[in-house]
């Protein structure tokens, strides 16, 4: 349902639920006798004791959505998930694009944390650090690189690749920074090595989160 407004579109099942949806209440003009208590019953469930209509596909879903819980009765049996839907180990159903977001949907963590659909996010060190050679998460400040000190814990921040200028004649887009394994790219803030290129530079995504 497309509220007045021409900006908010909610499911057609909270049209005359007795509840304003939309932001001008516009899902609630017209209803006439239709409202609380008073449920479509093709597209809504009325919850026993408060009266309140909630979409039809959320009885039997796993999820309790009425305070009586009269949507998640013993008849319900065994959740089934529609083939749009991901159940959860705790039986709820989440939505398949809701898989890998960052967010506990489920309530008990498995939809972040299920294998085989969520695969290992990319690592990156914060602008200014240098990942340390074969060692998973650790970076040191680019100023530490082929400083005469081993900064890194197996010391691979420092060798015969330090004395070798091999940034001359480099056509990095920011800057260049000599390292033991030869000359690498280093961006600005804000910044990272485009996929692909080690010499490009491209904005990062601002909701990322550097180093996490």
């Amino acid at each position: 349902f497309k509220c007045n407004n021409q900006i908010q579109c909610i499911h057609e099942s909270y049209k005359c639920d007795g509840i304003s949806d939309c932001d001008d209440a516009s899902d609630e003009l017209g209803c006439g006798s239709t409202g609380r208590d008073q449920c479509n019953k093709e597209l809504q469930f009325k919850c026993e004791k408060s009266g309140v209509c909630i979409p039809i596909n959320w009885k039997c879903d796993g999820t309790q959505d009425c305070e009586d819980g009269s949507d998640e009765a013993d008849s319900c049996g065994e959740v089934k998930c529609p083939p749009s839907d991901f159940r959860c180990n705790n039986s709820r159903c989440v939505f398949h694009s809701w898989l890998c977001d960052g967010e506990d949907d489920c309530g008990d963590g498995s939809d972040e944390d299920n294998a085989e659909n969520c695969g290992k996010p990319p690592f990156y060190c914060k602008s200014g650090e240098w990942q340390c050679p074969n060692l998973e998460k650790t970076c040191i400040n680019t100023t530490s690189v082929c400083d005469n000190k081993r900064d890194c814990p197996n010391g691979k921040d420092e060798g015969l690749g330090c004395d070798v200028d091999d940034c001359k004649g480099n056509l990095c887009s920011v800057a260049c920074l000599q390292t033991p394994n030869g000359a690498v790219c280093i961006c600005a803030a804000g910044e990272r090595l485009r996929e692909g290129s080690d010499k490009e530079c491209e904005d990062m995504d601002e909701c990322f989160t550097p180093g996490a």
